[in-house]
């Protein structure tokens, strides 16, 4: 379970956390997915990219002993970031998009959460090597996700 990242101040966050596993074969599994051909074409491609990202930013960080903290945000009009990593001195919020052409549009969670945390580090996710080119949003292909860790 991932919790949400709030400040207590504010009512803005739905507190509900979310469920990932840790292996999406099973998570394939359970969705009666049963071939890479029936992943593709499937309406849960992208959740589970997401639950990969996640997942495996959490076994990293486990594996290396860490003492950054993993949430998810959501405020109350859904604006959502799927991966909050706090560390001792920043915050890094994290949206995972599975497309190749990453638009301004798919900014809007992390555009919110920046209101709220404006120190925070924002990056988009995805199958892009290009990215998108914004003056406040980090782009990375999902391969370098661990090497772009705090």
């Amino acid at each position: 379970l991932l919790q949400p990242y709030h400040n207590n101040q504010t009512k803005r966050v739905v507190k509900t956390p979310k469920l990932y596993f840790v292996d999406t074969g099973l998570l394939c599994h359970l969705l009666g997915i049963k071939s890479s051909e029936q992943l593709i074409d499937s309406p849960f491609l992208g959740p589970v990219f997401e639950n990969m990202c996640t997942m495996e930013t959490i076994k990293h960080l486990d594996y290396t002993l860490s003492s950054d903290q993993v949430f998810f945000y959501r405020d109350s009009v859904k604006q959502e970031v799927d991966l909050v990593v706090k560390t001792a001195t920043a915050v890094h919020a994290y949206e995972f998009k599975l497309t190749k052409a990453p638009k301004e549009s798919m900014l809007g969670g992390l555009r919110a959460f920046h209101q709220h945390f404006p120190k925070a580090n924002l990056y988009l996710v995805s199958l892009s090597e290009k990215g998108i080119l914004t003056s406040d949003v980090t782009s990375i292909h999902w391969s370098q996700l661990i090497k772009s860790m705090p």
